[in-house]
């Protein structure tokens, strides 16, 4: 059969199942009870568990076995263990999943609610929709953002959201919930507890990411790159090859490895490719959640990311190499005067960036009041995030 014709079959055909999938979750999210014992957990693509915030949730109740905990999975993947209680992992684009998805109160999501399923905005509000983000934002993130519009729809569908300070509180008030007046919980961020737990209490395949990972880098000091995403491939930095050995000089000096991390908005367009990937310079990408490597990293470089947010409660050192400083405040803009809101100087030069690194991994953070200061202006909470999460949807 000619390809062409076989994609345009498939593509009908898949259209056809979603429309089937989308009228029966309608008829079903109208019918059925919602049980408020039923936790619906979003993933992320091509991921057989969930990631992030909805993942420390998770683990927090995975063993309370009154609470059945449905993870919706877009792929066909699964893990190859069996770790808590009463767990259903669901492929969401099923009508097992519209069936799931209808009968739970409680959705926790990571991203936009579009993102959950072909069917998820037609969830209606009869059911109790937590949205715990993916991060303490910098840049202009919901209806902050106004070229996004389907946020000003969306919003209205969530019960609550999360922050980790006043600050970030009065921008996730504004970004996500106008109209929940005090639902913005001022928890923090369930994902830090990932970063900060004893290593024992990690999930199995966590487990497996970091011993895979440590024995990556040996004994070497890990430097994680990890830029944000632009809305143009041409704006992503990629070093060049006089680049390139000038870094593995600087890492070699000071017995470390670079780690490039691309955002996965971009990776199609990524940085690491066969040509300056080294013994010095590797991709961790293949690292599905960025929080183990947070664990073990010993710098982190980036830019506008909010990464760099989380991994200020490791006190460990920060560089911002922002590049295209300009151009990135006139494309998505800032919530934060930056030069409040990072913890040292950014770096605008590879020459000075090179120059940072080397002195960065000799001496570690210079500024420490400068550090405090802005971890102070993020992190603003006590106790573990993940429970207390949990005892506020129990308390819903």
């Amino acid at each position: 059969m000619n390809s062409v014709i076989y994609k345009k079959i498939k593509y009908l055909a898949r259209y056809i199942y979603e429309l089937f999938l989308k009228a029966g979750f309608i008829l079903l999210d109208a019918l059925l009870p919602k049980n408020e014992k039923y936790w619906c957990f979003c993933t992320w693509d091509n991921y057989p568990h969930t990631l992030d915030n909805p993942r420390a949730v998770f683990e927090t109740i995975k063993n309370d076995a009154s609470i059945r905990k449905i993870i919706l999975v877009k792929t066909s993947n699964r893990l190859n263990f069996s770790d808590g209680k009463n767990i259903k992992f669901i492929n969401a684009e099923s009508f097992h999943g519209i069936y799931y998805v209808a009968r739970s109160r409680i959705i926790l999501l990571g991203y936009s609610l579009s993102a959950l399923s072909s069917y998820s905005n037609l969830i209606s509000n009869n059911h109790t929709i937590i949205q715990l983000w993916h991060g303490i934002p910098l840049k202009r993130i919901g209806m902050l953002f106004p070229d996004e519009t389907n946020w000003y729809k969306e919003t209205r569908k969530y019960y609550a959201t999360v922050c980790s300070s006043s600050e970030d509180k009065n921008f996730m008030r504004q970004a996500f919930s106008p109209i929940l007046e005090d639902n913005v919980w001022q928890s923090g961020l369930p994902r830090n507890d990932i970063i900060l737990m004893n290593e024992n209490n990690l999930p199995v395949d966590y487990h497996d990411y970091l011993r895979d990972f440590r024995n990556r880098i040996g004994n070497r000091k890990l430097v994680l790159y990890a830029p944000t995403w632009r809305a143009e491939s041409e704006n992503i930095y990629v070093f060049s090859g006089q680049q390139i050995n000038t870094l593995n000089k600087v890492l070699e000096d000071n017995n470390a490895v670079l780690a490039i991390r691309g955002h996965s908005n971009v990776r199609s367009h990524d940085m690491v490719n066969g040509e300056i990937l080294n013994s010095r310079i590797i991709e961790a990408n293949s690292i599905p959640d960025v929080n183990i490597l947070l664990r073990l990293a010993d710098i982190l470089v980036t830019d506008y990311s909010s990464i760099y947010i989380d991994f200020l409660i490791t006190n460990k050192p920060i560089i911002y190499f922002t590049y295209d400083l300009d151009n990135y405040y006139k494309e998505r803009g800032f919530l934060y005067n930056i030069k409040k809101a990072f913890a040292s100087e950014e770096v605008l030069n590879f020459d000075d960036f090179v120059t940072t690194l080397d002195h960065t991994l000799r001496y570690g953070t210079e500024d420490t009041t400068r550090y405090q200061s802005v971890k102070k202006l993020f992190h603003d909470y006590e106790g573990s995030s993940s429970v207390a999460v949990a005892e506020h949807i129990r308390n819903i």
